[in-house]
């Protein structure tokens, strides 16, 4: 397995680690900021646009999804990255406020119809997060945050053939992003 992590800063940081495996892109995200936050929003861009029309992410929290090149900035319900950019793709997560769920550790996988998806697809690219009911765990909790970062990390080798999910350890190199 292929993966690489980073961080998306901020006083509700969100750590991000993408595997692939088998054409298809897991997406592991965890609040790990100073404060608690809902995670109601991940949105990203892609390497290749001619792919975007051919994603579908799954997960158990997953309540929307939305794609267009350049094009996707809110997904509803306050999950929207306005006056902070337009992505790819979008995510939305549980339900508006903290009363029925309060996301703060979630996956998805990634996959695409006729596209073999790789790190490649990704590394590079911006990512945005949508954070609501954020503050102090026990406090008030009635801030939110749009984050933006650039999704660059070292890239890990787990086993197998670089790209197969699976060969020997250490970092692999992966063509230039553009």
């Amino acid at each position: 397995m292929d993966w690489f992590e980073f961080e998306v800063e901020g006083s509700a940081g969100l750590h991000v680690r993408v595997e692939a495996s088998g054409g298809a892109l897991r997406f592991i995200l965890n609040n790990d900021g100073d404060q608690a936050a809902d995670l109601r929003g991940f949105f990203f861009d892609v390497r290749d646009p001619t792919v975007i029309s051919s994603l579908t992410a799954t997960g158990a929290d997953i309540t929307a999804q939305a794609k267009g090149d350049e094009g996707v900035v809110n997904l509803g319900g306050g999950v929207t990255m306005a006056g902070a950019g337009a992505f790819d793709f979008g995510v939305a997560f549980g339900t508006a406020g903290i009363g029925k769920d309060d996301i703060r550790h979630t996956e998805f996988t990634l996959s695409s119809v006729g596209h073999q998806l790789t790190l490649a697809d990704v590394l590079g690219q911006d990512f945005g997060v949508r954070f609501t009911s954020v503050g102090v765990e026990g406090g008030p909790r009635n801030g939110s945050l749009k984050l933006v970062a650039s999704g660059t990390g070292e890239v890990h080798h787990d086993g197998g053939t670089p790209g197969d999910g699976g060969g020997g350890p250490g970092p692999i190199d992966l063509p230039p992003v553009v």
